[in-house]
């Protein structure tokens, strides 16, 4: 791994991190099959809000490389 990356990989790519992410899915996916079809559609913005965020963020950030 070369270092610079390494801590990150180390973090964000280990199985217990995986398993986090599981855990918090099912969390998420049961809130969301048991809310009201307003704070679905709420969630659901939200959601597409965030990923058009982080799919800018990714973008400046290569662009800037």
């Amino acid at each position: 791994m070369v270092a610079p990356y390494a801590e990150f990989a180390d973090r964000w790519g280990n199985a217990g991190f995986s398993e986090y992410v599981v855990l918090l899915a099912a969390q998420a996916d049961r809130a969301f099959a048991e809310a009201d079809e307003v704070t679905q559609a709420a969630a659901k913005a939200a959601f597409v809000r965030v990923a058009e965020l982080e799919k800018d963020f990714w973008q400046m950030a290569y662009a800037a490389s």
